[in-house]
């Protein structure tokens, strides 16, 4: 399966392989959750903050579908 993902900058630079540029395609496994899609990006759990899916905010256990457009949207933090 195949799905579009938009991630911010800071995780443009921390995806192996890079994708260059913040937009791009990522082939999974069928039945594939966001949280497997996460760990098969490399980016941390702690800096990655909601995770939307087709414009909706989606459960790490979430199953994703082809041509799904995800996005991942940096934790915040505040001092």
């Amino acid at each position: 399966m195949e799905i579009n993902v938009g991630v911010a900058t800071i995780f443009a630079q921390k995806v192996v392989p890079p994708p260059g540029g913040t937009r791009f395609e990522l082939r999974l496994k069928e039945h594939a959750t966001v949280l497997n899609m996460i760990e098969n990006l490399g980016v941390s759990r702690s800096l990655a903050g909601p995770i939307i899916v087709n414009k909706k905010k989606s459960a790490l256990d979430q199953v994703l579908k082809d041509k799904d457009q995800v996005s991942i949207v940096p934790a915040i933090s505040g001092g």
